[in-house]
């Protein structure tokens, strides 16, 4: 486990519009403690986070929610489900894919008894316009322009035992993404300011050396 995943423990297995208040404290605790401790210094520093941290646990609810239930991935049902079909050219890719996951081995390694295994699956899609060849009422049509699209770089992740679990986890990293980024963009305005404070310094010592020049008219 690494230290984002200790700093993350803690789940949030409810639905619904509503949020244990437990729930919101512990977020709260993980917050200040990726983004500055100090920020416990500051006078009511719980009751400022505790609406923007709700909204976050709740979009990371939906994020889940909006997943579609798991499918079974395999090489014998690729001919029969449509959504295996667009992501793998072959039956034989599936298991491929599935066994060269470090993730997956690893999973398996630690759970000898498991008979199954529930991921997510990331990949990188990508769209091509170019000139093909299409059908219109019986009449093939050549030069036609069309979108073609294709998966890459697929990758099992988050590797679970049950669907619950892993939908689960699906939550807890949506959060961990989002504190991630309000991180990056915090030190970006940090190296902003602290870029105009030395662009300030400097100016201001150029207005000294003007100065003790007399420079003017």
């Amino acid at each position: 486990m690494g230290i984002l995943d200790w700093l993350f423990s803690g789940n949030d297995e409810a639905t619904g519009s509503t949020v244990d208040p437990a729930v919101i404290e512990q977020r709260i605790e993980q917050l200040i403690r990726i983004i500055d401790p100090r920020l416990k210094f500051v006078a009511g520093y719980r009751g400022k986070l505790r609406p923007a941290v709700e909204q976050a646990v709740l979009y990371c609810r939906e994020i889940e929610a909006g997943i579609p239930p798991a499918i079974e991935a395999s090489a014998k049902v690729w001919s029969e489900d449509p959504s295996l079909r667009a992501l793998f050219a072959s039956a034989r890719d599936i298991p491929r894919v599935f066994s060269r996951s470090q993730a997956i081995q690893d999973f398996f390694e630690n759970t000898p008894d498991a008979a199954h295994v529930w991921a997510t699956l990331r990949f990188v899609c990508r769209e091509a316009t170019g000139f093909g060849v299409a059908a219109d009422g019986g009449v093939v049509q050549n030069d036609v322009l069309r979108t073609c699209v294709s998966f890459t770089e697929k990758k099992p992740v988050l590797p679970s035992g049950c669907e619950h679990d892993a939908r689960i986890e699906i939550r807890r990293r949506a959060f961990k993404f989002l504190l991630t980024e309000a991180l990056q963009q915090i030190t970006s305005l940090d190296m902003q300011r602290k870029d105009l404070r030395e662009q300030r310094s400097m100016l201001q010592t150029r207005l000294m050396i003007l100065k003790g020049q007399r420079v003017g008219l």
